[in-house]
Order: structure tokens, then C-alpha cells, then sequence
């Protein structure tokens, strides 16, 4: 008798359980989807049900270009969004790709074959950024005249934070480094310096955003791997390149080179400087 008491009392607290873990509200996410081959952004609620969608699908028109000499050309113009979501769904960022293609090289003439060769691929090219949070609220839009490097694959990084760390071109392998914090607020600007150094590639951020890495080029001398202190705005470069595995929200580097697997301390290396 007592056994079948006890078997009813541990079933009661079996179902309690479950009901209370399956009633446990869940945070709200944003995910990313398909239809019919197009981009589609889904915000869900805390029942994982889905209440904005937004579809991103690329719109296309003509526009006309005024080059140097003053002459004017018809150019097809392309808008494309490019998502990027946060680690655990809290924050999107969008980058809308704007290219402009001249629609005939020859409008003005026939080109000899040096100079279509020497025609510029795109000549319009820029991006923007706009942020939206899990509640599908747009938290900040920034417009740029110049273009993120990676084609399809925008080098932008994203944290759970909302702290975005992206590049921009200045020349096609020459960028310039900034972070935005979850307000679009300016943490960290690294600009290439002429003669010396450039950002190349961002490699990795932690979840909080508050500590990066990336590959730093040097005028005549071999790339290595730069970290940054994001909240402080304090860099140190390390002495060859890495290959970076984690970053911890700690600072905390996980890397692979020559010599095999390793870590570096951000917080400790910075003591002092």
C-alpha cells in the first residue's frame, strides 16, 4: 500500500514537472527562412509563434550614372538585403547591398578590347545597416557611401548584445574597421593608415560583443592576429597569425597555429597599457 502511495505521489510530481516545463515561456527569436528561394526574416513570440515575417527580395531598376568626363550613362541598379543573425536569435542586422552595373560599356562608343578590360565592374557601390531587435523593432539604420567586403557573405559579425563589428572598403582589399553597440553608437573605429597598417578579415567576437578579433595587415610586413577590447577600445596584436576557433565573453581566445592549439588572455595581455 505504501509503495503504490509513493508511485502515485512521484507520478503526480513527474507531470507537475512537465507541465510547468513545457508552460516555462521561452525568450522571443528572430530565425531565418526560405520561401520559393527568397530570404525570409521570422520574429516569434514567447510560444514560438511566428508574428512579423519580413520577406527580402531583391528589387531591381534603371538609373542613369555621370562619370568623371561628365557622361552620362544608363546603369541597372540593384537593391539586396543580406541577413545576419545574433548567436541566439535577439538581434538581426540587415545589409542592403546597393550595385549599380552600366547597362551597355559601348553606349558611348565602340571600346577597344584594354579598355573593357579596365571598365569598372560596378559603379555604384554602397551599404547600409539597419538593426531590428526580437520584438521586430528597427533599433537603428546607418547608411554608408561605401561598400562591406564578401560578396554574398557581408564580413559582419553580430553578438547576443547587439554589438555589430563589420568592415568597409576603402579600395577592394583595403577596409576600415567599425564596431556599433546595440544603439548604433560608435565603439570602435580603426581606420587603415597609408603605409602602415589595414584591418583584413574580422575572425570571431564573443557573445557579449565586448571582445574581437581580426587579421591586421602590415605595409611590407606579414599579417598577424589583432585583438580588440571592444568596450575599452584598447588594441594588441599578437606576434603571427592565428587561426581563431572561440572568443570568450571573458577574452578568452581559443587558437590554432604552426605549434597547435592554444589560448590568449585579451584582459591579461592589456594589463598595464
Amino acid at each position: 500500500m505504501l509503495f503504490k502511495k509513493n508511485s502515485v505521489f512521484i507520478l503526480l510530481i513527474a507531470a507537475f514537472v512537465l507541465v510547468r516545463l513545457h508552460a516555462e515561456p521561452k525568450d522571443p527569436k528572430i530565425r531565418l527562412s526560405k520561401n520559393k528561394e527568397v530570404s525570409v526574416v521570422e520574429f516569434t513570440d514567447e510560444e514560438g509563434k511566428t508574428f512579423k515575417r519580413m520577406k527580402l527580395k531583391a528589387k531591381e531598376k534603371d538609373g542613369k550614372w555621370k562619370d568623371r568626363e561628365g557622361k552620362k550613362w544608363d546603369i541597372k541598379i540593384k537593391k539586396d538585403k543580406k541577413p545576419k543573425v545574433s548567436p541566439s536569435g535577439k538581434f538581426v542586422a540587415l545589409v542592403t547591398q546597393h550595385r549599380g552595373n552600366v547597362k551597355d560599356i559601348e553606349q558611348h562608343g565602340p571600346l577597344s578590347f584594354e579598355q573593357k578590360c579596365a571598365f569598372p565592374g560596378f559603379v555604384e557601390r554602397f551599404d547600409s545597416l539597419a538593426l531590428y531587435d526580437s520584438a521586430g523593432k528597427l533599433v537603428y539604420e546607418k547608411d554608408f557611401d561605401r561598400a562591406m567586403p564578401g560578396g554574398h557573405n557581408p564580413d559582419l559579425y553580430i553578438s547576443d548584445s547587439g554589438i555589430v563589428a563589420f568592415l568597409l572598403a576603402e579600395d577592394t582589399e583595403i577596409y576600415d574597421l567599425y564596431v556599433y553597440n546595440e544603439n548604433g553608437k560608435v565603439l570602435v573605429e580603426y581606420p587603415c593608415v597609408e603605409g602602415k597598417t589595414y584591418p583584413m578579415k574580422i575572425c570571431g567576437i564573443s557573445n557579449n560583443g565586448s571582445y574581437l578579433a581580426l587579421e591586421l595587415g602590415f605595409y611590407k610586413k606579414p599579417t598577424v592576429t589583432a585583438f580588440f577590447d571592444v568596450r575599452r577600445n584598447m588594441l594588441i596584436t599578437a606576434d603571427s597569425l592565428y587561426i581563431i576557433l572561440k572568443v570568450s565573453d571573458k577574452g578568452v581566445v581559443s587558437f590554432q597555429n604552426e605549434e597547435g592549439r592554444g589560448t590568449f588572455d585579451i584582459k591579461e595581455a592589456l594589463k598595464g597599457i
